[in-house]
Order: structure tokens, then C-alpha cells, then sequence
């Protein structure tokens, strides 16, 4: 056993504790007037803080009663050092600054959480909890964790200049983390630019931020459908058709994936369509029918911009392609009811209506 007189005992300050496993120095930091609070008043707490050093977890109400205020010997016992090899032995002394530092950062911030909790369970004191946290995320400005807390208080509190900031830099950060897989962000990406405009549009009241929000989202984030369909809808709301299937152009040629290219010139036709350009639909449909994949939708559009024409049997022959490559009995069973109707009303086909519409019924 180590000899409990080996190191001396001393008198702490009152701002610090020494863990008893390693003898490390701790602050009670921005727990230490909650907690002494509760002791004067005699409220009972619980919860553990953790030694920076080594990691080890002590009651709260210990540590914040003053146990251990004091320097004593570790009660632990001391292991004998191993007998190394001389081949075996290192010549230079392995520095473990960074994992200390480390483990003394994930003290610091468990002990900001507690307190922000503390403050927000005991009388709603968001002002404080919000001071803890932004001082969590000082200490680590990246850490996930403390901005998904500081991120839920401000938006029950409206604080959405706030909030945007930090859902912006949770976007850029990871935008840009290779370690990342493709499709895990794809999603997150997506998921705070779609955050991020419908704040900027349901609570800011400012549409057009929301826009641009949406257009960001895209350009990271090309093949997104749930960034798309705001961004159409704002598009409409904003009439800003040719500027914004511009800036899709633009993210299509960057592309380095045929088929996502693809998609972003047929969601630039699907603009100048609702535009009522047609003839810039075409040439957006001409581009996407050199590239790759989407071969359904291409042929959907082509059926759009022939209807529009009131090319009525170039329409149905689209359409018939359009039914070739579905597979879902409802999306055959549609499309065959869409030609059969082409084939009554326009093309004045009975039997080819009725032929139409028996398939139509074999799907439903």
C-alpha cells in the first residue's frame, strides 16, 4: 500500500478538489455556487462530476461538501513498474498531453451540461443554463452535443439569429468531414438547410432568405427532394423562375455524376415549364436525354411539353413510355388511364381508349 504520509496533505482553496484515485487537481468550476447553495439550504442532489486526469466519477454532493479539499495520499495501491525488456524500452518519453487534454475537456463540459440542467430544472433560469452552454461550446466549438443543447433552448425561446448560426456551422462542418459517409451526408446536410429555411420562412417571415437557404442546400446537397420541393414552392411564390433554373444549370455542369446531372436538368425544365417556357424546357430536356438514368422523368416532361403543344399523339407515345418504365400497379394503372383518356378526348380512338383502359383496370 502506498504510504499514506508519502505526500503531504493541503489545505484546498475552496475553488478546487483533488481527486483521491490520482491526486489530480479539478475546478468545481461553474457547479460550485449551485451546489453550495444547496448544501447551505439543505437540499439533497446527486449526479457525479469526473477528475480530468484519469477519468474516475465522484458523488457531486462529496466532492461540492468539501471531502475532498484536500490533497491526501491515493486510494489506490501502488503497482510495482514492470521489468521491460532493453530491446523493448522506449528511448523517448511517449507525450500524452493531447488524451489528457481531452479527458479534461470532457470533464469541463459534463460539468457545464449539469449546471445548464440544474438551472433550467430549478426555477427555469435560461439566461444562466444558456451562459453554461455558450461557455461549453467555447471551450469546444465543434462539439456536437453542446450545440444541439444550445440549439434547443433557443428555439423555445425564439432566438433564431442564434440558432441559425449554429445550424449553419453544423452544416459546413459537416459538408466538409471526409471521415463522413455519402449518404449519412447527404442527410444530415439536407436536414439543417431544410431547418434552416423553414425558420427563415415560418418564423422569420423573410421567404426570399429561405429561397437562397434552399438554392446553398442544393448546390451541396443536387439530388435532395426534400430541398427541391420548398425551393420549387418558393420559387413560384418569389417568381423567380429564370434566375433560379439558372443557378440549377449552373450546379448540373459541376457535376461529376451523370446521372445526378441529369436530374438537375430536368428539375431546370420542370422550372421553365411552370415559367411558361417551353422552348428553354425543350433545350433542358435535350441536354438531359444525352446524359444518364432518369429516363422515366425525361419522358414524363416530354409528355408535359407535347400536351402543352397540343401535340396530342407524341404525347401518348410518351406516355406509353412513361408506362413501360413503371413497375408500381398504382403508377401503370395512372399512366394507363392518362393514355386512354389522350386516345377519347384528343385522339378520338375508341378502341385504342378502350384497350388503354382495360390495362389500366389490370393494374389496380
Amino acid at each position: 500500500m502506498v504510504d499514506e504520509h508519502e505526500k503531504p496533505e493541503m489545505k484546498g482553496n475552496g475553488e478546487n478538489w483533488y481527486c483521491p484515485y490520482c491526486s489530480c487537481e479539478n475546478p468545481k468550476g461553474a457547479l460550485r455556487e449551485i451546489y453550495e447553495e444547496k448544501i447551505a439550504n439543505g437540499e439533497p442532489f446527486s449526479g457525479d462530476v469526473y477528475c480530468g486526469e484519469c477519468s474516475k466519477a465522484l458523488p457531486s454532493q462529496e466532492v461540492f461538501q468539501g471531502k475532498y479539499d484536500l490533497l491526501q495520499a491515493p486510494c489506490r495501491e501502488k503497482e510495482q513498474d514492470p521489468v521491460v525488456p532493453p530491446e523493448l524500452q522506449q528511448t523517448e518519453p511517449v507525450d500524452n498531453t493531447e488524451a489528457k487534454d481531452n479527458t479534461s475537456v470532457k470533464g469541463l463540459l459534463a460539468g457545464y451540461y449539469q449546471a445548464a440542467e440544474m438551472c433550467l430544472a430549478d426555477g427555469d433560469d435560461t439566461d444562466q443554463a444558456l451562459t453554461h452552454l455558450e461557455d461549453a461550446l467555447e471551450l469546444d466549438p465543434a462539439n456536437r452535443e453542446t450545440q444541439e443543447r444550445l440549439v434547443a433552448i433557443y428555439e423555445r425561446i425564439g432566438e433564431w439569429d442564434l440558432l441559425m448560426d449554429i445550424l449553419a456551422e453544423q452544416a459546413e462542418l459537416v459538408g466538409t468531414a471526409d471521415e463522413v459517409a455519402a449518404a449519412q451526408k447527404t442527410q444530415e446536410v439536407t436536414s439543417h438547410f431544410l431547418r434552416m429555411g423553414q425558420i427563415l420562412e415560418e418564423k422569420q417571415n423573410d421567404p426570399h432568405a429561405a429561397w437562397k437557404v434552399f438554392l446553398a442546400g442544393l448546390e451541396l446537397c443536387p439530388g435532395s427532394e426534400e430541398l427541391w420541393e420548398p425551393f420549387k414552392r418558393l420559387t413560384a411564390r418569389e417568381g423567380a423562375w429564370k434566375k433560379a433554373a439558372t443557378m440549377i444549370i449552373t450546379v448540373a455542369k459541376r457535376q461529376q455524376t451523370p446521372e445526378v446531372a441529369t436530374s438537375l436538368y430536368l428539375k431546370a425544365a420542370t422550372l421553365y415549364f411552370d415559367a411558361g417556357k417551353d422552348d428553354e424546357a425543350k433545350e433542358m430536356l435535350k441536354v438531359a436525354k444525352k446524359g444518364k438514368g432518369h429516363r422515366r422523368r425525361l419522358w414524363e416532361c416530354y409528355a408535359t411539353l407535347y400536351m402543352r403543344r397540343k401535340d396530342f399523339l407524341a404525347a401518348v407515345t410518351a406516355y406509353v413510355k412513361v408506362y413501360g418504365k413503371s413497375s408500381a400497379p398504382q403508377a401503370r394503372h395512372m399512366y394507363a388511364s392518362i393514355i386512354s383518356d389522350i386516345y377519347k378526348t384528343s385522339l378520338e380512338d375508341e378502341a385504342e381508349a378502350t384497350r388503354w383502359q382495360s390495362i389500366a383496370s389490370e393494374n389496380q
